[in-house]
């Protein structure tokens, strides 16, 4: 008698158990909606997990999209700790600073801390004529553009006929202290130039398209 009374209070027992586990689970699952002031990034926070649908202001570039999903234990996170580690966009203006472009980031190494660690990241891009350029600068001989960044320093300038992968060997006048870039004598043409700019944060490869006025 007794054994049976005791399997029927394990029984009970374990549907108990069951019940308030799964009662458990849910309210872990329930999550709270967090409407952030960043451009319009909506996360679902949650004990057990944190979804990230992002849509973050990235100004001057265009905004950070996509969706996250973080499970248990790795979603305890700040929204920070999430973006990957990222150089400034930067703004490179004409000679009489009357027109500026933003720069087409291409091949980076970049570091940051968040939370007390340090993120590391390697970012790889297609050859630079190979990309795509909206805004063109219309350039003469001798021109300055400027490179409107105090943080990073100009480590060399490449240039590239727009249709050909070939580095051309013409030499550039670098003045950090202005941030600025004396353009050489050039055909009439379309180039793309190649701007390695460097911090303690990591190097970055920047290109922009120009067009080589006669004038």
């Amino acid at each position: 008698m007794d054994k049976k009374k005791n399997k029927k209070v394990y029984k009970i027992t374990k549907k108990i158990l069951l019940i308030l586990l799964t009662i458990l689970l849910i309210a872990m699952s329930i999550p709270r909606k967090l409407n952030l002031k960043d451009g319009g990034t909506v996360v679902y926070d949650a004990f057990l997990y944190k979804l990230i649908n992002w849509n973050k202001l990235n100004p001057p570039g265009p905004n950070i999209t996509g969706r996250e999903f973080h499970i248990f234990p790795t979603n305890f996170h700040s929204i920070e700790y999430y973006l990957d580690p990222m150089p400034p966009h930067v703004m490179i203006s004409n000679n009489d600073k009357s027109i500026s472009v933003l720069a087409n980031i291409g091949t980076y190494t970049w570091k940051d801390k968040v939370e007390g660690k340090e993120r590391n990241i390697i970012a790889d891009s297609v050859h630079p004529i190979k990309m795509e350029y909206k805004d063109v600068i219309n350039v003469k001989a001798m021109d300055r553009l400027y490179f409107e960044n105090e943080d990073l320093k100009i480590e060399k300038v490449e240039i590239y006929k727009e249709d050909n992968e070939t580095k051309w060997n013409v030499d550039f006048i670098i003045d950090n202290n202005e941030k600025s870039i004396t353009l050489p004598v050039l055909d009439f043409y379309n180039y793309i130039l190649v701007i390695t700019a460097k911090s303690e944060q990591g190097t970055v490869y920047y290109s922009i398209k120009i067009n080589v006025m006669i004038y």
